[in-house]
């Protein structure tokens, strides 16, 4: 058993035949010869190739060949082997050649045995392996396999196969429902809509006639969503996905997360680590940011960076904006080049940008150890990179910062909201609320903030005081503002939903009709209307709640249902104006409309501690 690397001539050397793993014919139910399965059954991967790059469920049969090729770097986004599974004969030879695409690549056996290629990136290297035993042998790009570079080669005639060849039954795709409003020319793309993080949308939002349309049921928890171009973009759990604002049918589906955002014709997201894998093999967090092709989904670029994992991104003056656990900076968003990178030892909860300024908010010691939690805000040149003044003081965590009117604002979990000097970070002022605030926007002089105590609050942008505070019946996610038809934030409206955990019952006795997302008026915070959203389907249970705030395009709400189980929903609630037609009342069975200050707004049950998108990875599995 041979295997070598060779730059054009050899180089290489003999690899070791102890110790190494094929998936291989050794147990007592399998017989030799008989490969387990029986002659003509598939082989059996074990899941291995479930989600690989250029893996369409095809082994090519290249038995009979004394030498076989395998190019690296290949396939319709370059991040696969080409064949991805390939069956040679016992004695045979598997070169694999390295196309010089997309960066540097390896073929490592999953406990590196018997492939462990070096990592190399310039096309003309070679690596080759003598396959002289039969079996399975897996193997991956150990710097991509989180983008599903993987492949299998098959030896000989004994070697684990499928018993069944039942057609297995495929993941459910995310499938619409109801009536889709015609897509909208504004975006909303990225978390705070503007890189300021105002969360203020110049045009209108539903105000008559409101009704949950449509929906999109999903099987893992929404973290977060953005739009762009006639499309909405999706992030669950280890995915991205691209839907059709109109229809709501996919597009494409990607390995990726949230955070994401949206920039001529590219969407950027994070490929962040799942943390027990990655530190175990590695040490390291090895969190990505990676730009897609919006419309077709083709990968464009990967970035490794020194931190992570990644919790914000933003574009403004041509920079992406980065921040993680451990580090924030800036990217070039053509090429993911770094311009600038701060290492930090705290996590990014948001990022800011403003007349030539990051703001970066950020926790220290929040879960990690005895100390006090800190809350941190600082600012920097976004050209340089040099720090230009810092904040910080005992608290639990901040939501991402918000830049207006010459003021940065955060809220913390230590219920308050804090405006500070966006040229100096000197204090403003300090409001006091019942309870930790979930997010901000900022419009028309008024700082607006979600709070867990089931209020919605208006504080002056210039003084802090308190306009108003209006209870709705659970808690109030991060809020969104629209504006009305003369385009001024004043006649528009302010939308919030209650996306936490709800409890109890509602005065008309209806413990599951719990959830639902409202329209206020901005100067009074007198509610115009309410739609309920769905039913319980765990009474006394708790969804994940990441704090995601309505998406907001002219007429139409985008809101993110995250439930006790599956299916998960990201509902569309429109009004007449989205709809074009005012008689247009059909209802989704599980979601009624009512108008004004009904019994919707009654305080019901107890709120949801908060979870947020790191406890969201914890919750999922232990990830």
């Amino acid at each position: 058993m041979s295997d070598s690397f060779t730059r054009r001539a050899t180089l290489g050397a003999a690899a070791s035949v102890l110790g190494w793993t094929a998936l291989s014919v050794g147990s007592s139910g399998q017989e030799g010869g008989g490969g387990g399965g029986g002659q003509g059954a598939p082989p059996d991967f074990g899941g291995w190739l479930d989600g690989a790059n250029n893996y369409d469920g095809t082994v090519v049969d290249r038995r009979g060949q004394a030498d076989v090729t395998v190019r690296v770097a290949a396939g319709e986004d370059d991040f696969g082997f080409d064949p991805a599974a390939v069956h040679v004969d016992t004695g045979a030879t598997v070169r694999w050649e390295w196309t010089g695409d997309h960066g540097s690549h390896t073929v490592t056996s999953t406990n590196r045995r018997p492939l462990n290629s070096e990592p190399f990136q310039e096309p003309g290297v070679h690596y080759e392996h003598t396959f002289e035993e039969d079996g399975i042998y897996p193997y991956q790009c150990l710097p991509h396999k989180g983008l599903g570079m993987k492949g299998a080669i098959v030896v000989g005639t004994d070697y684990p196969r499928r018993a069944v060849t039942a057609t297995p039954t495929p993941t459910p795709r995310p499938t619409a429902e109801g009536e889709w409003p015609a897509a909208s020319g504004i975006a909303w793309p990225e978390a705070g809509f503007d890189a300021a993080n105002t969360r203020y949308l110049p045009a209108g939002g539903p105000s008559e006639s409101v009704q949950a349309s449509g929906r999109l049921e999903v099987t893992e928890p929404i973290l977060g969503i953005v739009s762009g171009d006639g499309m909405l973009f999706v992030s669950r759990p280890e995915k991205v996905m691209a839907v059709d604002a109109t229809t709501g049918q996919r597009r494409w589906e990607h390995t990726a997360e949230w955070p994401l955002a949206y920039r001529d014709g590219r969407l950027y997201a994070a490929r962040n680590p799942r943390w027990t894998r990655e530190r175990s093999e590695t040490n390291t967090l090895r969190a990505q940011v990676v730009c897609f092709d919006a419309e077709r989904g083709g990968l464009r670029w990967q970035r490794q960076i020194p931190n992570g994992p990644i919790s914000a991104l933003s574009l403004a003056d041509g920079r992406l904006v980065v921040g993680a656990t451990g580090g924030n900076g800036v990217l070039d968003p053509a090429t993911g080049d770094q311009r600038w990178w701060k290492r930090t030892e705290d996590t990014v909860s948001g990022v800011a940008v403003r007349d030539g300024r990051l703001y970066v908010s950020a926790s220290a010691n929040f879960g990690t150890n005895g100390r006090d939690p800190r809350l941190r805000l600082r600012a920097y040149d976004i050209e340089s990179g040099a720090r230009q003044w810092r904040f910080e003081r005992a608290s639990y965590p901040p939501t991402a910062p918000v830049v207006a009117d010459g003021r940065v604002f955060v809220g913390s979990e230590s219920h308050a909201v804090h405006a500070r000097d966006a040229a100096s970070g000197d204090a403003v002022w300090t409001a006091r609320l019942g309870s930790a605030v979930t997010g901000l926007a900022v419009a028309n002089g008024r700082v607006y903030a979600g709070c867990h105590d089931y209020h919605l609050y208006a504080f002056a942008a210039e003084s802090g005081d308190r306009q108003w505070r209006t209870r709705t019946r659970g808690t109030v996610g991060p809020p969104t503002v629209g504006s009305g038809d003369d385009g001024s934030s004043a006649a528009g409206l302010v939308y919030a939903a209650n996306l936490g955990a709800v409890g109890g019952f509602d005065e008309d006795g209806d413990p599951e009709r719990t959830r639902a997302v409202h329209g206020f008026d901005p100067a009074t915070g007198e509610p115009r209307w309410t739609t309920e959203l769905g039913r319980w389907q765990d009474t006394g249970q708790t969804p994940a709640d990441v704090h995601i705030a309505p998406l907001l395009t002219d007429g139409t709400l985008y809101v993110p249902e995250n439930r006790t189980r599956d299916p998960h929903r990201l509902q569309v609630v429109t009004g007449a104006s989205a709809r074009g037609d005012e008689e247009r009342t059909a209802t989704p069975a599980d979601a009624a409309t009512s108008t004004g200050t009904g019994a919707g707004f009654t305080a019901v049950g107890t709120a949801l501690a908060m979870l947020g998108v790191a406890g969201l990875r914890q919750w999922r599995g232990g990830d």
